[in-house]
């Protein structure tokens, strides 16, 4: 019997498409990555076993991206409660058409947790998660 895995591959129209499709049917505004991830997992997951999709960075960490994808400008789709962070408000303030937006301002974008602490709370989460929706 087989492992159950399963790949695929996407192009930059259906990623951008998925990003529009989270975003229109969930109200989560998921990164290129999560989108890769999430577009090929819809693709091959059929009638099969549940499919959990991680998304590890933030949407804004590529916003030419996901503003092309969705339309319109960060500050319409980054959730309120990031807008509260300062590294989210400092990404917010830089200009968006800056080739080098990013340069310069090492440490901007970070995790708030890191090591044991920030794969503890991942575990804790997956943990509830599987335990809501397994038998």
């Amino acid at each position: 019997e087989g492992l159950g895995v399963a790949a695929g591959t996407t192009d930059d129209s259906a990623i951008k498409a998925t990003i529009r499709a989270w975003s229109v049917g969930f109200g989560y505004t998921i990164d290129p990555h999560t989108a890769v991830a999430a577009a090929v997992a819809a693709e091959v997951q059929g009638s099969g076993p549940a499919v959990i999709v991680m998304a590890c960075a933030h949407p804004l960490k590529f916003r030419g991206t996901v503003e092309a994808a969705l339309g319109k400008p960060a500050s319409e789709w980054v959730l309120e409660k990031d807008k509260k962070d300062q590294a989210v408000r400092d990404l917010l303030s830089l200009d968006p058409n800056s080739a080098d937006t990013l340069s310069g301002t090492p440490g901007l974008v970070h995790f708030r947790k890191s090591g044991q602490e920030w794969a503890d709370d991942w575990t804790q989460k997956l943990r509830s998660l599987l335990s809501s929706t397994c038998l």
